[in-house]
């Protein structure tokens, strides 16, 4: 399709030394998902990118504060959290999360 261009997404620079000579290293496995884990070539540093702090799931918070917006009470959106994902998240967590 002319005028249009399919860009990769790029690979986050290393966090001790700023190289972007970056190659992926595998997996680590947290509670609940991986993660890719990445060494730099120039200074031999691995890191794990973190999207969140949180030890959750992204899509499993994206998710659960998608069903409060739309109307629903906490105790409804962890029950089906629990559902959904089969994981039990405190009500203390929740509320963590949209304030």
């Amino acid at each position: 399709m002319p005028g249009s261009s399919l860009t990769l997404p790029s690979l986050p620079p290393c966090l001790a030394c700023g190289s972007k000579r970056i190659t992926k290293k595998g997996k680590r496995r947290t509670r609940h998902e991986d993660r890719q884990r990445h060494r730099c070539d120039a200074c031999g540093h691995f890191f794990v990118r973190e999207i969140t702090k949180s030890q959750y799931p992204v899509r499993l918070v994206m998710e659960a504060l998608s069903h409060y917006n739309l109307g629903y009470p906490s105790a409804a959106t962890l029950r089906y959290l629990r559902r959904r994902f089969r994981i039990e998240v405190p009500e203390k967590t929740f509320r963590s999360w949209y304030v």
